[in-house]
Formats: C-alpha cells, sequence, structure tokens
C-alpha cells in the first residue's frame, strides 16, 4: 500500500501502451507513458529501449518482494491440502503431486475444460488436466505448486523467464491469459527453482480467430 504507482502495460491488437497507476483517494489513475505498434520492425526495436530500462529495476522489485524463508524449502507446504474460499467459489484439493479444482455447475467445467484442452501440452511451464471428473465437476491438474514469492533477483529473473516462455507460447496461438499475476505463478514443488503459469480458466482467443470461442469464454469476465 505504500507504492506510490504500479507500472504495467496493455495492449489492444499489436498496439501497447506502457502505463502506471496510481491511487487518488477512492479512485485509480491511469498515466499512458508509451504507445508502441510492435507491428512495424523499426517500433519493435524502439520497444527495446523501455524494456532495457525495466530490466534495471529488477533488483529493486526483488527486494520489494516478501522476505519469505519458507520458500528456501523444496517443500514449503503440506502435502494434502483442502482450500474453501466459503463465498460459493471453487473447492480445491491439494496431493503432493497434483491438484483438483472442483466446480459449481456443468456450465462453468465444461467451459474451463474446453480452454485446457484447447492448450494441452502446447503451452510450456504451465499447468495442463491430468485427469477429468466428470461425475464430480472436477479438474485434476499436474504440476503441483506453491504459492511464494521469489525472494532475490536470482529467483526473480528465473521466474520471468519461465512466465515469460509460456506467454509468449500462448500469444503465438493468439490467446491471451487475461488474469495474469503472482497468484498465477507457481513455483514447482519437486524441484528446485522452476515455476509455471497456472489459472487459465479466463483465457481467450483473439476475435478474429476464433470468434465463437471468443464470445463463449470471454463473456464471464470484462477485458
Amino acid at each position: 500500500m505504500d507504492l506510490p504507482y504500479i507500472f504495467g502495460y496493455y495492449a489492444i491488437g499489436y498496439v501497447v501502451t506502457f502505463c502506471a497507476l496510481s491511487r487518488s483517494q477512492d479512485r485509480i489513475n491511469r498515466t499512458d507513458l508509451a504507445t508502441i505498434d510492435l507491428s512495424s520492425p523499426s517500433e519493435r526495436l524502439k520497444a527495446l529501449v523501455p524494456c532495457y530500462r525495466i530490466a534495471g529495476l529488477l533488483p529493486l522489485l526483488a527486494d520489494r518482494c516478501f522476505n519469505n524463508t519458507n520458500c528456501n524449502k523444496l517443500l514449503p507446504h503440506s502435502d494434502f491440502e483442502r482450500l474453501d474460499s466459503g463465498n460459493g467459489r471453487n473447492m480445491v484439493e491439494m496431493t503432493p503431486t497434483t491438484v483438483t479444482r472442483f466446480f459449481s455447475n456443468v456450465r462453468k467445467w465444461t467451459a474451463v475444460k474446453e480452454i485446457y484442452d484447447f492448450l494441452d501440452h502446447r503451452i510450456p511451464h504451465a499447468e495442463f488436466i491430468h485427469r477429468s471428473l466428470e461425475k464430480d465437476l472436477g479438474l485434476v491438474f499436474k504440476p503441483r505448486g506453491c504459492k511464494c514469492k521469489p525472494t532475490n533477483c536470482e529467483q526473480l529473473v528465473e521466474a520471468l523467464k519461465y512466465v515469460t516462455k509460456a506467454l509468449v507460447a500462448l500469444h503465438d496461438l493468439s490467446f491471451m491469459h487475461r488474469d495474469i499475476s503472482w497468484e498465477k505463478v507457481m513455483r514447482r514443488t519437486e524441484r528446485e527453482n522452476e515455476w509455471f503459469v497456472c489459472g487459465f480458466e479466463e483465457a481467450v482467443g483473439a476475435p478474429q480467430i476464433y470468434p465463437r470461442r471468443s464470445v463463449r469464454w470471454g463473456s464471464r469476465r470484462r477485458v
């Protein structure tokens, strides 16, 4: 809450705009900083300048990460966990190697399964459906991960490498995650320093390529 602003970006087609979000009393203000058209080769080279400057901030960002000493352990979690948000949303059960999410209705279960079936093993460093439980409206995912943020610059850079590879592959399929955040980045439990992306429930295809699917999958969330 003591951060003066949050740096980010948004994209419309090939046009990417870097921006800053700041709080003003009860409002969130967006300040556009630079706009780049990635369809142009010269603009792509131009984009390297802000990216290079952002890279210089990584050590500072790492210092702001939570100092969670448990993250240095290989298994900083219980082998078996059951989570219930208590507000009617999905139930989650975890084993040492899998994560099972249960859904409240067939429509939601089918929509999520359709997205993951389309992306099945086409995205590196991302969770995938290991087994479907149609009768129980559940989906079993692999790999198992733990929610812990990077604790130093080296871990931050490694995590960003894995996330970037996953998002590049996703965008090559003309899909957008639409809900990417540290809550959707997990550290693998069986490997020392490997990260993966999860939570593709809100993913949506480009309207010009998947007009019907985009409307159906995107109707549950505003862009």
